[in-house]
């Protein structure tokens, strides 16, 4: 159980930063007043961007079916499954604003650290994965506003379409680029400073937390626990259905299996920062922070389950690969003669 609770010791602190903004929204609105949550974001994204290597992605260009696997999953069966989930609430009666962060975080890109990570970690094809998170995030800028538009419909969208594309690729894309020419030129620095970047990073993404709950401070009230256990329930089944159809349709278009664990990584997977950015564009709606959360904690959960499985599944096929093996066959005798002269 202790070990346990160490793995999960980042998700553990983000409910804690969650909780502490519900319950003493002072500090985080300050931070929110007078810093633009656009400078997080971009910090954040522009420091995951840098140990990322530019190979990696043009390599994965090349592969189109798990890229075409990967986007359909992030932007097309998650944003249907939040609809639906969102109705659910809905027929409910539950918080609005519940449903709306649903709908939103359908629009994020995919997570930018722990795709890769739990892609490692499950045997899977690593650099596909980290070409699929870049791919998938740049493409955020045009495939995110189409599918609010596609989910709220034209008429309750009170923005301009243009703006939004515009703030992402300010907010999402620019970092990503210039974090790749900053890898490229401090590559030594960005190797030796990893541990630090990432603690920085972390610590960036617990600021945004922090705002977005201080905001939802005034609205969390209205939010039974019954309701945020049908909301829990709603999107680990999301997570759930979401792998469970790009398994089948890799398999079904004969995706190898270490490229298929990182198209499931990456096609399940939301990103939490951008999902709180984009709910800033939704005013009066700053409780579906809560429902972000819920589904980003619950992919984490499920996710270090399901490597888990994969590993253990990778280390067997191993065994019995080496197991299977033929014997090395004896030497001739002249070659036996011959070490044994020298």
């Amino acid at each position: 159980m202790f070990e346990q609770l160490k793995k999960q010791w980042f998700l553990i602190l983000l409910f804690g930063v969650v909780a502490a903004g519900l319950c003493f929204p002072a500090p985080g609105l300050w931070i929110g007043a007078n810093v633009s949550n656009k400078v997080f974001l971009f910090t954040l994204l522009f420091l995951s961007s840098l140990p990322l290597e530019a190979k990696d992605l043009l390599a994965g260009l090349r592969a189109f079916r798990p890229i075409m696997l990967a986007l359909l999953g992030t932007y097309a069966i998650l944003p249907l499954l939040f609809c639906a989930s969102a109705k659910v609430l809905e027929y409910f009666h539950v918080e609005t604003a519940l449903g709306m962060g649903l709908i939103v975080m359908g629009a994020a890109p995919t997570s930018q650290a722990s795709a890769a990570i739990w892609t490692r970690f499950g045997g899977g094809n690593t650099a596909l994965a980290v070409a699929l998170t870049l791919i998938n995030s740049a493409a955020n800028v045009v495939l995110g506003p189409l599918v609010l538009r596609m989910a709220l419909g034209a008429g309750d969208v009170e923005w301009p379409i243009e703006k939004l594309i515009g703030d992402l690729a300010l907010v999402v894309l620019l970092p990503i680029i210039v974090g790749q020419f900053a890898g490229r030129l401090l590559r030594e620095g960005v190797a030796r400073n990893a541990t630090l970047i990432s603690v920085i990073s972390r610590f960036v993404l617990l600021t945004i937390i922090l705002t977005a709950a201080s905001k939802a401070a005034e609205r969390a009230g209205n939010v039974s626990a019954l309701s945020v256990a049908l909301l829990v329930a709603l999107c680990v089944f999301s997570h759930m259905w979401v792998l469970m159809a790009l398994d089948f349709l890799g398999r079904l278009i004969r995706i190898p299996r270490e490229d298929r664990i990182a198209t499931l990584m990456v096609g399940g997977q939301k990103t939490l920062p951008v999902g709180v950015q984009l709910l800033t564009y939704f005013p009066g709606m700053e409780l579906g922070v809560l429902s972000m959360m819920c589904y980003h904690a619950s992919q984490l959960l499920f996710d270090s389950v399901l490597v888990e499985v994969f590993r253990r599944r990778s280390a067997k096929k191993t065994q019995s690969a080496a197991s299977d093996a033929p014997a090395p066959a004896d030497k001739p005798a002249e070659t036996q003669t011959a070490n044994a002269a020298q």
